[in-house]
């Protein structure tokens, strides 16, 4: 399959996908079953495509750290064939699997010129798309989230705006980014990926060529700060989610149910009751499978949830929570590793300075996981694992800034605009 078939079909499943996540899962009917049937098409031709030539060229240390990584991932799938019994143990076991195996798009991620034609095909036709459909049903359904979700890749071009030649481009991207952000004030996750994006960007136009060590302490602080703080809140030393105790602060966003919403604490009994569900069924080394969940009094009589029965749940709104519950510690690390050794690699051993940010943005994105990032087959995961695979490729981080440079402004269009050995016509480009 050429790559551009394999960008345009894969995208549509995903956003496909997408649109039924945004709107909510129903508990019956048809979209569940569309969901089930695009999603795994979409996993199939990422899996089609996953072993090519440039997985191959990555390091031998590298392809050893992510066949482990995912074949632990298909273990924990595996392991829940044998665990599930109820309906609702298969029917969290088929939604668990597709989550689990979206960072087999990593291995697609690693072949940088496969990622640009996804960015570029997001560039191009999802983000007219986005306002010509999505944005109109944003409101004629009164569903606030879903124009946001549709184009979240969007953090992405945000931290590439140092490394635009038009102007245009980044006026455009950054508006974009400020509009969805402002369209959806309650997706909490949504506003602090783009404010970090916007901060990194800035950053990176401030300092061209900032020095490592500096970089290596941001990634540092992004990747062990959770770890740290985790400790605290387990230790009844200081818990970061009881905002109110050290915040004077008060939002003021015209909505009184969202100003609340974005200083409240809606994690701390989501960490309590999983972890202690998870140690009570002695599971917490290698998790509860792909078919596990855990037990919330919390939600005892919360709405009928699609992955909830009785006092069961299929998982949290913490993505790290999720790991743990699937994997356990075991799989906790693992999942671990694979961020920091991307984000190391794109930090420490690049040559050009946009892998250096994605690595940040990468790092920030492990420890975001720790608040929300939940696993989800949609764009924003999905390209996630995209750009992880990105920061493990050999010839990516080799680039040189005048080369990435040129990559990153072809996206803009469907054709090549811009080479590299036209140096003085991609400078004057700006």
């Amino acid at each position: 399959m050429k790559n551009a078939a394999f960008v345009n079909w894969t995208l549509l499943l995903l956003i496909a996908g997408n649109s039924i996540v945004a709107f909510g899962m129903p508990n019956i009917g048809v979209n569940i079953h569309i969901f089930f049937a695009t999603s795994y098409l979409a996993l199939i031709m990422i899996l089609f495509r996953a072993f090519g030539p440039k997985y191959r060229r990555m390091g031998e240390g590298v392809k050893t750290i992510v066949m482990l990584f995912l074949a632990y991932s298909l273990i924990t799938v595996a392991r829940g064939f044998f665990i599930a019994e109820s309906y609702w143990d298969w029917k969290l076991l088929a939604v668990a699997a597709m989550r689990i195996f979206v960072p087999v798009a990593l291995l697609t991620g690693v072949d940088k010129a496969l990622t640009q034609s996804f960015f570029r095909m997001f560039v191009t036709v999802l983000l007219p798309l986005a306002f010509l459909l999505a944005l109109p049903l944003n409101f004629i359904i009164a569903n606030d989230e879903f124009f946001s979700r549709t184009v979240m890749p969007c953090y992405y071009l945000v931290l590439f705006i140092p490394f635009f030649f038009k102007r245009k481009h980044r006026v455009a991207v950054f508006a974009i980014a400020v509009f969805s952000a402002a369209l959806c004030m309650g997706l909490r996750s949504h506003l602090a990926r783009t404010a970090v994006v916007a901060g990194l960007a800035a950053f990176f136009m401030l300092f061209r060529r900032p020095y490592r060590a500096v970089l290596e302490t941001g990634r540092n602080i992004l990747f062990f700060a959770p770890l740290l703080l985790f400790t605290l809140a387990a230790t009844n030393v200081f818990n970061v989610f009881h905002m109110d105790d050290y915040i004077e602060w008060s939002a003021n966003t015209g909505n009184k149910a969202i100003d609340k919403e974005l200083t409240s604490d809606t994690r701390t009994f989501l960490y309590m009751e999983l972890i202690s569900s998870v140690v009570k069924h002695d599971k917490a080394i290698f998790g509860e499978s792909a078919a596990g969940k855990y037990e919330s009094q919390y939600f005892k009589y919360a709405d009928t949830n699609a992955f909830r029965e009785g006092n069961d749940r299929g998982g949290a709104e913490v993505g790290i929570l999720n790991v743990f519950m699937y994997g356990g510690i075991v799989g906790v690390i693992i999942y671990g590793v694979m961020f920091y050794m991307a984000s190391f690699l794109a930090v420490c051993r690049s040559r050009n300075t946009a892998a250096k940010a994605l690595g940040l943005f990468i790092a920030f994105r492990w420890a975001w996981s720790f608040v929300e990032e939940i696993q989800a087959f949609d764009l924003n995961y999905f390209f996630l694992w995209l750009t992880i695979g990105l920061c493990l490729s050999k010839e990516f981080r080799d680039m040189t800034d005048v080369e990435v440079k040129v990559w990153i402004n072809n996206m803009f269009y469907r054709k090549e605009r811009y080479y590299v050995e036209d140096r003085g016509a991609a400078d004057g480009a700006q």
